[in-house]
């Protein structure tokens, strides 16, 4: 048997860039933003209720972007292709196959349709399993039912950041959960010299709250509102014992 570091064989691990952090942005209005790709999902995972034919997938979509059914302030929604739907998958988890703490509901565990036809015959379609992540083609005819999960190229106007610090005896505390509220939802965890940042953020109000065992933190939470812009100074200090916090603060 030969060890595979060092050998330069396929078996090696090449590991890839770290995925971001906050992974996906809960909008609030039952959309997602998948911060890896920049695309939009429905947080509704089986939107139409039911599976779908090819055509009636085709046309389930049509009727979102035409106002037949919700289209959650946006009319370019569309069937998603192969390495779309790839790119939701974790293969480090099943049923649903998706990362850990996904934002999204009714994910089935079995087929989607996909908008990519097969190269091979036209009249076949690729598939992508969300259960174990397989894919496949099958047919467009009308025996085949499958479900639908719409998206779009992504989020629509600017998008800011808010950007803070928690410290602790003047000195950055890393490992603090920091969670977002309000206009949209999401954690993340303070680096080494305790900043953190939630990206990609469009102009509204929230709440950010620190969290980390063994410790109280001054303010408790800080509001926030976006307008144009970057929103920065968003600190924190972190206390132990039964040291006093102030109260919560509010920045724009």
């Amino acid at each position: 048997m030969i060890s595979c570091p060092g050998t330069g064989q396929d078996g090696d691990i090449q590991a890839g860039v770290p995925w971001p952090s906050p992974r996906f942005i809960d909008h609030g209005n039952d959309t997602v933003t998948d911060n890896l790709t920049g695309l939009m999902w429905t947080k509704d995972a089986n939107l139409p209720g039911t599976s779908k034919t090819w055509q009636e997938a085709l046309d389930y979509v049509k009727g979102i972007n035409t106002g037949t059914y919700s289209n959650f302030g946006y009319t370019d929604w569309r069937l998603p292709n192969r390495k779309e739907l790839q790119s939701l998958i974790d293969r480090n988890r099943y049923n649903p196959t998706l990362p850990s703490g996904h934002p999204f509901t009714n994910v089935q565990g079995v087929y989607y349709w996909s908008s990519t036809s097969y190269a091979i015959s036209s009249y076949n379609a690729w598939i992508v399993s969300m259960g174990y992540g397989y894919v496949d083609d099958v047919s467009k005819s009308y025996d085949d039912f499958y479900y639908v999960w719409p998206v779009r190229s992504g989020q629509v106007g600017p998008v800011h950041s808010i950007i803070g610090q928690v410290t602790g005896n003047s000195i950055g505390l890393g490992g603090v959960t920091m969670t977002l509220s309000g206009g949209a939802s999401a954690t993340t965890i303070t680096a080494p010299d305790g900043t953190y940042s939630f990206a990609d953020m469009a102009d509204g109000s929230y709440t950010v709250t620190p969290s980390k065992r063994n410790y109280n933190f001054g303010p408790p939470g800080i509001d926030v509102t976006i307008a144009g812009a970057n929103v920065r100074g968003v600190d924190f200090q972190a206390y132990t014992g039964t040291d006093t916090t102030p109260p919560t603060g509010s920045i724009i």
